[in-house]
């Protein structure tokens, strides 16, 4: 016959199987875990159906809640083994209960992630921002490593001597850009130009030709406005002077051949008469020739491509990329004014 003992919620009778004695038991009807072998938990050995008991059922009083109407056979809501827990009949010592961790307070856990999460920055977060030197405590700039007062490198943490940061030869200062090919080609132009017209209209003008010293006057002008524009000050005396140009070379290259064209008249003298005899002479009377034998036509060729030359240049020097070019600073950063 085999053992039994009871669960102490339930009091139902239970088979124990070989050795169960002091093990962890479940009851299949109410679930109550306890020891087999604890006081309270063995039949009286007057209770009905002891002796006649099976090793695989227990009398006991059918409930109306069972789904058949045999009190020999017990009922279990679910599968057999997890009613008995057989894993725990076979142990030797029952798994101790898992431990709930201690409360903690919240602003220590809030703490806590926040220092886990804190990492070093890198060099180049860390120069980003403003530091605090930590040898001499003075402020190093954002995009700086280097403490300017004692020379500390915050990323490597060596020591540098300022002096001799300070002894290496400085750069040289940044030159400015030259002007482009075509400016300088336009300037050195109009300022030959200019000193060979000057020096022939102060030639004639001491010839006695009339007017010549205003056409030296207008080249002497000519070549302070070739100085500036080559040395990208302004291109506005240079325009100035062009157009002065152009004005003269219309009057005396075209226009005044024309004029003379149409007054020109030449005395023809009388057969045999010398010819030296001019419109003093009554014998001699005047005739005019053709038009276009009367007409300067070189003169008016030379004046006609002359404006021509004045008006491409003039043109040019009013475009974008010229006009770019002599709208920059006086200086630049650095470069010492002359």
């Amino acid at each position: 016959m085999s053992p039994t003992t009871r669960c102490p919620a339930c009091q139902l009778v239970l088979n124990l199987p070989e050795g169960g004695e002091g093990r962890r038991l479940k009851c299949p009807k109410c679930g109550e875990k306890f020891y087999a072998g604890e006081p309270g938990s063995r039949p009286p050995s007057s209770a009905q159906g002891v002796m006649e008991a099976r090793p695989t059922s227990s009398t006991f009083r059918p409930s109306p809640q069972s789904g058949h109407g045999d009190a020999d056979l017990p009922t279990a809501p679910g599968d057999l083994r997890e009613v008995f827990d057989l894993p725990l009949l076979l142990d030797e010592e029952a798994p101790a209960a898992p431990q709930r961790p201690p409360a903690a307070d919240p602003a220590s856990l809030l703490v806590a992630e926040e220092s886990a999460s804190r990492r070093r920055p890198r060099a180049a977060e860390a120069r980003r921002e403003a530091r605090r030197c930590p040898s001499c405590g003075q402020v190093v700039p954002a995009g700086m490593s280097l403490c300017n007062h004692c020379g500390l490198d915050l990323e490597t943490g060596r020591r540098h001597v300022v002096e001799e940061l300070l002894a290496d030869e400085a750069l040289p200062p940044p030159t400015a850009p030259g002007p482009p090919l075509t400016v300088t080609l336009i300037g050195t132009i109009a300022l030959g130009t200019s000193l060979i017209l000057a020096l022939v209209a102060f030639l004639k003008w001491q010839h006695g030709l009339a007017g010549a010293q205003y056409l030296a006057l207008v080249c002497l002008f000519g070549i302070f406005a070739a100085i500036q524009f080559l040395r990208g000050r302004s291109a506005r005396p240079l325009l100035a002077t062009l157009l002065i140009g152009a004005i003269v070379d219309i009057i005396a290259l075209i226009a005044l051949p024309v004029w003379r064209a149409n007054i020109a008249v030449e005395p023809i003298p009388t057969q045999g008469a010398p010819s030296s005899i001019g419109w003093d002479d009554p014998e001699a009377s005047p005739v005019l020739r053709p038009y276009d034998e009367r007409l300067d036509t070189q003169s008016i060729t030379w004046g006609v491509v002359i404006l021509l030359l004045d008006g491409a240049v003039f043109t040019y020097l009013l475009i974008s990329g010229v006009r770019r070019h002599f709208d920059k600073p006086d200086h630049l950063p650095g470069v010492p004014m002359d």
